[in-house]
């Protein structure tokens, strides 16, 4: 934690009166951004306030803490006075850090009168990692939730336990739908196709054209990451619309041209030229690759939903995707066997504009994850205040913030060369938790609405 931080002028809350949105006794979770004596800058999905602690040892028990619970002890129009939550973990289950909660899961079992088997010990050992505190209550609501999976193991339960430490609410919809964002490998996916299509156009030359178009899709989707920043940020924001411009929308367009899929000219169709090319493929019978192509429009399909506008349940949303780094340009268009695709999961906090939707430069909060390997990644966290910066870089092991911290001063001459100035940053070592969308269960909606985002970058 930065207890030297950068000018807390620079740093406003988008909120005209506090106590319109914050009530007396009111509980919430925040991200712990800066402290400077009394006050502190809090992050509340990606708005920043400015609060008042309250308690003479409240800046020391926040030095060393990203993320806490707050409850309001004041709120008038301009100011918030909170108070730190304590942990409950350390007092019911001291040592657990000495001790390691697999080893101190069934103990605590056994103290609360629990029963101890499979499930018990993956509910304990999930709370233990994340921090949280092991009750009947927190078991059994774990438990419940859990249950409607039907077949659950510790990663389930991991995962469940990652939201309620995130402060978000627990329901089968919301454990589903992170777990299912969870496990797309979209970069993966992408690549095997444009290797299989690339194979198919040469075995099967009267499938030329509809493989072409449905190659220069693929290619749109992932951002070269080996370009100049000014054009980088252009390739970025194009591919944030290429992937989340619906299959429902753009079929909407056609029909309201009074065109059809099996229409000849669908060059730069976007998704619907895979489509096409998928029925083709079927109606030859190629169904292991046309299986394949639904597996990875069902892929854009989610992160489209789960990014769909819906201000009445959440006013302070947040986009989340996952986009290929294309490491090293293909030799040909189309032809990725000189490129490795990287994973990169962002999530970036967006304002309502008019009808539409906008992520401001000037004021945003952006998570970036880049995979570096399997079940190991890197995370810049990017809090922006007026083109004023504030980055977390968080890295597995010490071996990654090393390179972490020589690469630093590339990314702050890049973000510099986009206008933007890097006011403070800190470097920890843990892994972060993963990039989820975590919304409360979503009522129905039409993805046809869907069309495309405002990314100002």
């Amino acid at each position: 934690m930065d207890l030297n931080a950068p000018n807390l002028s620079l740093i406003t809350r988008q909120a005209d009166d506090l106590s319109q949105i914050f009530r007396v006794n009111q509980r919430f979770s925040a991200e712990v951004m800066q402290v400077q004596g009394e006050r502190v800058v809090l992050s509340i999905q990606g708005i920043q306030i400015v609060a008042r602690l309250s308690g003479t040892t409240a800046a020391t028990e926040l030095a060393d803490r990203r993320f806490a619970q707050f409850q309001v002890k004041e709120a008038s129009q301009n100011n918030i006075t909170v108070q730190i939550i304590p942990s409950p973990v350390s007092s019911p289950q001291p040592g657990a850090q000495l001790l390691g909660a697999a080893s101190l899961a069934p103990r605590i079992l056994s103290q609360l009168g629990l029963v101890t088997n499979e499930e018990t010990l993956n509910i304990a050992n999930a709370l233990l990692n994340h921090g949280l505190p092991v009750t009947p209550e927190m078991v059994d609501e774990l438990q419940s939730v859990l249950s409607s999976l039907g077949t659950w193991s510790g990663r389930e339960a991991d995962m469940a336990a990652t939201i309620k430490s995130m402060g978000l609410p627990l329901t089968p919809g919301s454990l589903q739908l992170a777990l299912n964002f969870s496990s797309l490998n979209i970069s993966g996916d992408l690549k095997n196709l444009q290797v299989q299509l690339a194979q198919l156009f040469k075995d099967h030359p009267a499938l030329t054209n509809e493989i072409q178009a449905a190659l220069q899709f693929l290619d749109s989707l992932a951002v070269n990451w080996d370009q100049h920043p000014e054009t980088l940020s252009d390739n970025l924001r194009q591919v944030i619309v290429n992937l989340n411009t619906s299959l429902e929308s753009k079929m909407a367009e056609l029909l309201q041209k009074g065109g059809t899929i099996s229409d000849s000219n669908l060059a730069g169709a976007g998704i619907l030229s895979l489509v096409k090319l998928r029925q083709s493929l079927a109606n030859q019978g190629m169904t292991d690759l046309s299986a394949k192509i639904d597996h990875f429009i069902e892929g854009l399909r989610l992160t489209q939903y789960v990014n769909l506008d819906q201000e009445t349940i959440n006013p302070n949303p947040t986009l989340t995707f996952e986009i290929p780094l294309r490491m090293g340009l293909p030799a040909v268009p189309g032809s990725p066997q000189n490129a490795e695709y990287v994973p990169a999961r962002m999530k970036v906090a967006f304002k309502h504009q008019g009808s539409g939707r906008k992520v401001d430069p000037n004021y945003t909060h952006m998570v970036i994850q880049v995979e570096i390997a399997e079940n190991q990644a890197m995370q810049v966290d990017l809090s922006v205040v007026q083109r004023q910066i504030v980055a977390l870089v968080s890295s597995p092991n010490n071996d990654l913030d090393e390179i972490a911290r020589e690469e630093f001063p590339n990314l702050v001459a890049g973000l510099s060369g986009l206008g933007f100035n890097v006011k403070g940053s800190r470097f920890e070592i843990h892994a972060p938790l993963p990039i989820t969308p975590l919304p409360e269960d979503s009522p129905k909606t039409n993805l046809a609405g869907f069309h495309a985002i405002d990314m100002e970058i």
